[in-house]
């Protein structure tokens, strides 16, 4: 019986060689997905930067839609995905501003849809993958390249860095915009909370912040839009509600998404937003 299962157990290893010899041989970040790359991406960016006194945080709105030099050599656009949430946020915002940076000002700038939001991927920034965990993700995105046909990016990873943020998918670029956004679901109790803290730990570190809507197609102005109006105005916290408009001329692989082309017009849509927001307040960013 022990040498039947010994010679199973031969056979298994000597017909999954080969895969394993593959699997070694895939990029060191093939079992990354985006949030992942993103993520390690902004702090690298972060950790090699010399200087940094405004920053920018938020979701991918945010990330196709600033240019950070348009705000001057001490900037960086340091937003992640949406998945991270506001918690991600706020997670950024402290990390900036205890990684030895004097950080002036913060702008927070998310999609419409993330306030709503009640799950975050917290657990991303203290994630380190086991060698076992590293394999069985190699073995499944390959796997499932293999099933999908997806011979392109079969031994690369998809997810890459374009144009100082993860790449767009191009096959969906650009997407046929519709006429309305309509958000389903009021903004969320824990978003409150974590709006809460940023502004708390902002006005204790005496960070100048401001909260924005990132680009989109025309939003329809319904109850659950309303609701985050309402928590701004009535907490009296900084924020815009204008926001960059997508059409079928700047949109890129997403109503939230702008054209490579258009970051610039974009960027320069913000700076103006944000510059009257505070000469209204009597603010300057520093």
């Amino acid at each position: 019986m022990t040498e039947f299962i010994l010679n199973i157990m031969k056979a298994l290893v000597i017909l999954n060689f080969p895969l394993f010899i593959l699997l070694s041989y895939l990029p060191k970040d093939y079992h990354l997905d985006g949030s992942d790359i993103i993520l390690n991406y902004q702090l690298e960016k972060l950790n090699k930067s010399k200087s940094l006194k405004i920053g920018f945080f938020g979701d991918s709105s945010c990330g196709n839609a600033i240019d950070a030099s348009v705000f001057g050599e001490q900037s960086l656009n340091l937003s992640l995905v949406g998945a991270y949430n506001l918690s991600g946020t706020l997670k950024m915002i402290k990390k900036t501003h205890q990684s030895g940076h004097k950080l002036d000002t913060a702008i927070i700038i998310h999609t419409l849809d993330v306030f709503s939001r009640k799950n975050n991927l917290d657990e991303k920034f203290e994630k380190n993958y086991s060698y076992n965990e590293i394999f069985r993700r190699k073995f499944k995105i390959f796997i499932k390249k293999l099933i999908n046909s997806d011979h392109k990016y079969l031994f690369m990873n998809k997810n890459m860095i374009e144009n100082d943020y993860l790449m767009q998918n191009k096959d969906q670029h650009p997407i046929k915009v519709q006429n309305n956004f309509i958000l389903d679901e009021p903004l969320s109790a824990k978003n409150m909370n974590i709006i809460d803290s940023i502004v708390e730990y902002c006005n204790e570190q005496e960070i100048v912040y401001l909260f924005l809507i990132g680009p989109n197609v025309n939003i329809l102005q319904n109850e659950n839009y309303n609701s985050i109006l309402k928590f701004f105005r009535e907490n009296n916290y900084n924020f815009s509600n204008n926001f960059y408009d997508i059409n079928s001329d700047n949109v890129g692989d997403g109503n939230d998404h702008v054209r490579y082309s258009y970051k610039l017009e974009s960027s320069k849509f913000y700076k103006d937003q944000i510059r009257k927001f505070f000469k209204k307040k009597s603010k300057n960013i520093r």
